[in-house]
């Protein structure tokens, strides 16, 4: 869990670039930086990319990500191999 009153990563800037959609991997790791604090800027993939994911910023917590991460570490999760979970509050259904 992160402190809060004192984020690992404050003052820090990032510069995370060519984020696609917010199924990307940049687009995942932009929001783990702003998590701990940093201050990120964003480049997009292109134009086009740009409306899909601005818009997505708040839509799942970083402990959505490490509920989903810990069920996957339990013996329930045994027979789930090569697939891909989302964790975006159902967003990627919509797009």
């Amino acid at each position: 869990m992160v402190n809060v009153s004192n984020p690992p990563l404050a003052g820090t800037r990032v510069l995370v670039a060519g984020v696609a959609n917010a199924d990307s991997i940049a687009w995942g790791c932009a929001r783990a930086f702003r998590e701990l604090g940093a201050e990120v800027a964003m480049t997009y993939l292109n134009d086009k990319a740009y409306p899909h994911v601005a818009p997505l910023a708040e839509v799942v917590d970083i402990m959505d990500v490490g509920f989903a991460t810990a069920y996957l570490a339990t013996p329930y999760a045994l027979r789930i191999s090569g697939n891909t979970v989302y964790v975006d509050g159902g967003v990627h259904i919509m797009a």
